[in-house]
């Protein structure tokens, strides 16, 4: 049997799959998914490889299938910027172009497994942004608006939950939190808050505070600003649409705090 590679894109809305063979052939129609049917779509993969899952490629502005994607077993890659041609503004390239990358220089394409994280390949390059990003992150921090923890002379703990809301977890960990009284914040990503916009309602109206995490959870350093801009913005809007507020934390996906992605405005403080 050939090897099947399955390229997945980005877009406002959820993803675009397209899946090839080892001569460039469709294996099956492109289709695509909601972003609360990630599921389903692993599912989908594995029974359209008979056995065998397509390797799965994503680029670097998608973060939010390979943990997933990784824990069911798949076999998943990253593509990076400068190995594909340019994107749109909003959304990644295509799934054609994604898959294509993997069959013709997998390898080119990093390895993505849970023991390794989705960074594989790139942590030295990580750190040092960190590393020169730290005078940005101590005034913010001196200006109050950069948290790292909140009193310690106090026994309170800050309860923080990141990348939903889930389709199924934000429910169990809501009432998990009214069961005991407790309050917390969910750093919510765009793609999954129009895609279960009653989760969303639902941590709202328990009393709860609603962050931003991005919308597509990308590795920041690869955005320009523009599209840093974008995902924020996005994200905000929709938050703002459901619930009639828009958030004022921000939570760098990965902790990415390097200098080019402290936000260029006001009203929204990276913790």
């Amino acid at each position: 049997m050939s090897k099947q590679y399955a390229g997945i894109a980005w877009a406002e809305t959820g993803y675009r799959v397209e899946v090839v063979d080892d001569a460039g052939h469709r294996v099956a129609e492109p289709s695509s998914w909601g972003g609360g049917r990630v599921a389903e779509l692993i599912a989908w993969l594995r029974e359209l490889g008979d056995g065998e899952a397509p390797a799965v490629v994503l680029d670097s502005t998608n973060g939010l299938l390979d943990g997933p994607m990784t824990a069911a077993g798949l076999e998943v890659y990253r593509a990076d910027p400068w190995l594909l041609p340019p994107r749109p503004r909003f959304g990644s390239v295509t799934a054609g172009q994604l898959a294509e990358q993997a069959r013709t220089a997998p390898g080119a394409l990093a390895r993505v497994t849970a023991e390794s994280g989705t960074l594989a390949g790139r942590a030295e390059e990580y750190f040092e942004g960190v590393r020169r990003g730290e005078p940005g992150r101590a005034a913010l921090t001196e200006a109050g608006r950069c948290f790292d923890h909140g009193r310690r002379d106090t026994s309170r703990v800050a309860l923080t939950f990141d990348d939903g809301p889930d389709p199924v977890y934000t429910r169990q960990v809501v009432e998990i939190l009214e069961r005991y009284g407790a309050r917390a914040t969910f750093f919510c990503v765009g793609h999954h808050v129009v895609a279960l916009p009653d989760e969303v309602r639902r941590i709202h109206a328990a009393g709860h505070e609603l962050g931003n995490h991005s919308w597509s959870h990308p590795f920041l350093p690869d955005l320009t600003a523009q599209e840093l801009r974008d995902q924020l913005d996005r994200t905000a809007e929709e938050l703002d649409r459901l619930t009639g507020r828009a958030p004022t934390w921000f939570r760098p996906p990965y902790g990415s705090l390097t200098p080019r992605c402290w936000p260029p405005w006001t009203g929204i403080r990276p913790p």
